[in-house]
């Protein structure tokens, strides 16, 4: 991790032969391979959510579903896709996380699963 964006990790994101890493702190494209750092990941908390996208359970804000996709608004404001492969899971590992109590879960009529507690998700 950079030092420069701390070390509280928020996402990655591939970015050809980089990885965007980001953090509360910023983002910082890092030369590394996309699948290396997912097997690093494996212990974290956190999950692919697209075959470009990993993000921390703890850090996800919302999960918006358009279509059989959807978009997972993590805590810097920034929208990752879910690919439909993938927004099961994540609907399910976040609604776990939130059973645990450190979050709950509330779905809208407009399929926008909003996470209790977090800053309100802009466009709605």
């Amino acid at each position: 991790m950079p030092a420069a964006i701390g070390p509280d990790l928020i996402a990655i994101s591939a970015e050809l032969h980089y990885l965007r890493v980001r953090t509360p702190m910023g983002s910082d494209p890092v030369l590394y391979s996309f699948g290396a750092a997912i097997d690093e990941l494996r212990d974290a908390p956190g999950m692919q959510v697209h075959r470009s996208h990993w993000v921390m359970l703890a850090h996800v804000r919302a999960i918006e579903r358009v279509g059989q996709r959807g978009l997972c608004h993590v805590s810097d404001g920034t929208r990752i896709p879910v690919s439909r492969s993938y927004r099961a899971a994540l609907e399910q590992a976040v609604s776990d996380l939130g059973s645990t109590g450190a979050q709950s879960r509330l779905t809208g009529a407009n399929g926008l699963v909003r996470i209790a507690g977090a800053p309100q998700v802009l466009g709605e």
